[in-house]
């Protein structure tokens, strides 16, 4: 399906990536989403969190998920990570990374950070794939269970 405008959707993803190619490849994998999806994008984690901050004065969330890079200028991966699960008014929003890191270490440590999916950005199609899937699994599904975190390793 599409990505649609915001009002037109049934889930808003933000999607934090400073790499415009990056972004790009996420979008098209998106796509194959059956939900009504759009995308707010921001190019590092503080441009995000300052988004979620801002919107938390009027008890909304600028998105219902979040796809993190965790190499970004500014603010990277990890230190969103921090700032954003400090914030218990963003406990229940899903974080699922996606890094060029293709060992278990850093995979892992994102959880332990509080994403609840760390993927590798390998580019081929199976990545692409469970992200759609997991994407699409948590708006079918439900609340996301959080004593689950998922890890693929492409």
């Amino acid at each position: 399906m599409p990505i649609l405008p915001k009002e037109f959707s049934d889930m808003v993803i933000a999607l934090v990536d400073d790499d415009p190619d990056d972004r790009f490849i996420i979008r098209r994998s998106l796509n194959y989403i059956p939900q009504r999806i759009s995308i707010v994008e921001y190019e590092d984690g503080r441009e995000c969190l300052d988004a979620f901050l801002n919107s938390a004065a009027q008890n909304e969330h600028p998105a219902e998920m979040i796809v993190l890079d965790l190499n970004m200028p500014r603010m990277n991966g990890q230190e969103f990570l921090k700032a954003f699960r400090a914030d218990r008014r963003f406990a229940n929003v899903p974080i699922v990374v996606l890094t060029t890191a293709d060992d278990a270490e850093t995979l892992q440590s994102v959880l332990d950070l509080g994403a609840n999916a760390s993927m590798s950005k390998s580019g081929d199609w199976n990545t692409r794939g469970a992200l759609s899937q997991f994407i699409s699994d948590c708006w079918m599904d439900g609340p996301f269970d959080f004593d689950e975190p998922l890890l693929v390793k492409a």
